[in-house]
């Protein structure tokens, strides 16, 4: 198998995988805008330095201009909890986040089971959810042949960091 011009990298990546099925252009296109939806937020927001000091740092910056409204991210707040939460204790899924000690594991915990509810708190464990779907994705934990499988993630944290750099703006 070698490149030839103009070829087509979904089949590209699908035949260099000896995937079972060809990815296709619709089930990656929320991961496509993820890529570049990170970017405007790791620039903008982050200062392309993106690491949950910043985000605690740009929630209270939010909160402080009056922007910060719960409200508008409840919708990924129930998607996490669904996805994340079963009969009210974290799921198998939630250990495959791979939150580090500096990702305040028991915060997201926390704010998915219900126990934290502080608007600022909430929107922080959130956008480390949302660090974590990137650098899963950008260090090689999320497998390509397993992203059909995630595009709810990526669609759902689109939204999120859309409507976060509309507030922050």
């Amino acid at each position: 198998m070698s490149v030839t011009a103009n070829q087509n990298e979904l089949v590209w990546m699908s035949n260099f995988l000896a995937l079972e099925r060809q990815l296709t252009g619709d089930e990656l296109e929320s991961v496509r805008n993820f890529a570049l939806l990170w970017n405007l937020f790791e620039g903008l927001v982050c200062n392309k330095d993106a690491n949950v000091g910043k985000f605690s740092d740009a929630v209270t910056k939010l909160q402080q201009q009056g922007n910060l409204n719960i409200d508008d991210y409840v919708a990924f707040l129930q998607y996490c909890t669904n996805r994340y939460v079963t009969n009210g204790e974290a799921n198998d899924r939630f250990p495959k986040l791979k939150l580090q000690r500096n990702n305040n594991p028991e915060l997201v915990e926390a704010v998915l089971k219900g126990d934290e509810t502080a608007p600022e708190k909430v929107l922080l464990a959130l956008l480390i959810i949302v660090y974590r779907y990137r650098n899963n994705l950008f260090h090689g934990e999320k497998a390509i042949e397993d992203l059909p499988n995630q595009i709810d993630n990526f669609k759902n944290a689109n939204q999120l960091l859309m409507i976060f750099m509309e507030r922050w703006r």
